[in-house]
């Protein structure tokens, strides 16, 4: 068991965790990566130059921890927004918007991250399961909205595959454009999947 010294040692280094990650995407999201100093990240989180470094040894270290936070944030909201207790169209709908904001809020420390080359570091296998949680989470969706009626039979994994490498394109090309106005390729998108899932009143049901 942890003694109070070490309780109180976790606490405050939790603490310094999160005031420099709050920090750094204040300062990363106003940088470029040659501009990008140490020094601004930790004035930022209000500590000194030499702690910043007891965490982190260089910024592309930093880089890699704050994208990673960022990933985890965005797939446990998904997770959270999967399992609310509403109809699943309006879940759907909800994923939608929620990872089109979360790109937008924080697309320029996403793009500083990968020119810096962090993406390429990533691990494949992590990177794997990364996009498997990702598409498990659509899966659960429409695997809901078929039992519910509300979405016709369809094999839901291949469907969710498709669904969520059509949202990674959408953020792609935004990327290229630059302009990261996913407003309307998102109601697009939903817009297609709908008429895609509706249960067509006419046409008996396949065994997919």
């Amino acid at each position: 068991m942890a003694t109070f010294s070490e309780r109180q040692r976790q606490v405050k280094q939790q603490a310094a965790q999160e005031a420099i990650f709050d920090a750094a995407l204040k300062v990363i999201s106003g940088a470029s990566l040659e501009g990008l100093k140490m020094q601004d990240i930790a004035a930022a989180a209000g500590v000194a130059t030499g702690t910043l470094y007891n965490y982190f040894k260089n910024k592309e270290e930093l880089l890699y921890y704050v994208d990673q936070r960022l990933h985890d944030q965005i797939l446990s909201k998904a997770i959270e927004i999967a399992h609310a207790p509403v109809a699943a169209g309006q879940r759907l709908s909800l994923l939608l918007q929620e990872i089109f904001s979360f790109a937008a809020t924080y697309h320029l420390v996403f793009d500083l991250a990968e020119r810096s080359g962090i993406v390429d570091r990533i691990p494949v296998q992590e990177k794997q399961e990364l996009l498997d949680q990702a598409v498990a989470t659509f899966q659960f969706i429409l695997e809901d909205g078929v039992a519910e009626g509300a979405f016709r039979k369809v094999d839901t994994r291949k469907t969710a595959a498709v669904f969520f490498d059509a949202v990674i394109g959408i953020l792609e090309i935004q990327k290229y454009v630059g302009t990261y106005d996913f407003t309307q390729a998102g109601l697009d998108l939903l817009g297609l999947f709908r008429e895609y899932l509706q249960p067509d009143p006419f046409m008996p049901e396949r065994n997919e």
